[in-house]
């Protein structure tokens, strides 16, 4: 049987994510690249199931880009690069929950849209995002953007010890919300922070818990499994969803906001008759925008179990 994203145990205890917070702290960048090199390399030798996972994703982004495959050095070099681009993410995550990085320290591809979208007095949107790139960078947003509010939703399940971590670091960390169990009191809650402008945080490339919230989707080339729940959410509350990327590119954050253009009313999320038809074409366009962005620079890519081995079904029980 194949294990999924939920089923791994956290590789870090709490001690070494504390560990972490002190060196982020305390050294100079160049000494933390450093530490950050000698240890996602161990993690990279150790772990021979992540290193499977990764290879597939290489072999399938080399079969879909129709790029010849890489010679052994080269490719297992790749590999360790989304490693250590992880670790530099890990680190960079809590710089930015300490105000080490800040607005300046990133570069806004579209300005005008973001500053329409996030504060323009508007109903809240549902803001899909992903394990690609390092999207939380993009808190720093809200230190020039004081009435942006961000409520992320989270799988409390897989991040216990990482949430109890950042509540501690961070006297100002996005509120969130445990969607282990999203009943109706958590929609009304929802609700009240769309119309109050607020915007709900959904990772979009990671399959629900439950395996009947999930469809099939071709992924670079391969058929795969991605969750449902941001697009019903959006139609339920009948707002608009917009894609945020942040990406480390030449040590500098690139922070891009994307709208997906549905032809409704500003740009609403509406439920047809056939649920699954009116959310399709979105759960499509987020996945080719994944893609996209994924050619460009896969070593940002954090997913590190097996994308498409998961095991999921297509039955939709919403």
């Amino acid at each position: 049987m194949v294990k999924s994203w939920w089923q791994s145990q956290e590789k870090a205890g709490f001690f070494l994510l504390n560990l972490t917070v002190w060196l982020v702290l305390l050294l100079p960048k160049f000494l933390l690249r450093i530490c950050i090199f000698v240890v996602t390399f161990v993690y990279f030798i150790v772990s021979k199931e992540e290193r499977k996972n990764l290879k597939k994703f290489y072999e399938n982004l080399a079969v879909y880009t129709s790029v010849q495959q890489d010679s052994y050095l080269k490719k297992y070099w790749k590999i360790y690069r989304n490693f250590y681009e992880f670790g530099v993410a890990i680190c960079d995550k809590i710089a930015v929950w300490k105000h080490k990085i800040t607005y300046q320290d990133l570069k806004i591809k579209n300005i005008e849209i973001m500053d329409l979208e996030l504060r323009s007095g508007r109903r809240g949107s549902v803001l899909l995002v992903s394990h690609y790139g390092n999207t939380e960078i993009a808190r720093a947003l809200s230190n020039v953007i004081k009435e942006l509010k961000i409520v992320i939703l989270v799988y409390k399940k897989n991040s216990s010890q990482f949430l109890e971590l950042i509540s501690k670091i961070s006297k100002n960390v996005l509120p969130m919300i445990c969607i282990d169990d999203l009943d109706f009191n958590a929609i009304v809650e929802l609700e009240k922070i769309i119309e109050s402008g607020g915007h709900i945080g959904i990772m979009g490339d990671r399959v629900a818990l439950s395996n009947t919230k999930n469809v099939k989707v071709d992924f670079l080339g391969k058929p795969c499994y991605f969750p449902v729940g941001a697009y019903f959410i959006a139609g339920i509350l009948q707002t608009r969803i917009n894609i945020l990327w942040c990406e480390r590119i030449q040590g500098q954050y690139h922070v891009e906001l994307e709208k997906v253009l549905t032809g409704n009313k500003e740009d609403n999320v509406l439920l047809g008759k056939d649920k699954i038809a009116s959310i399709m074409p979105l759960v499509e366009y987020y996945v080719k925008s994944l893609e996209k962005h994924i050619v460009v620079n896969p070593h940002l890519w954090f997913n590190f179990y097996d994308y498409w081995g998961q095991n999921a079904k297509t039955k939709i029980s919403i």
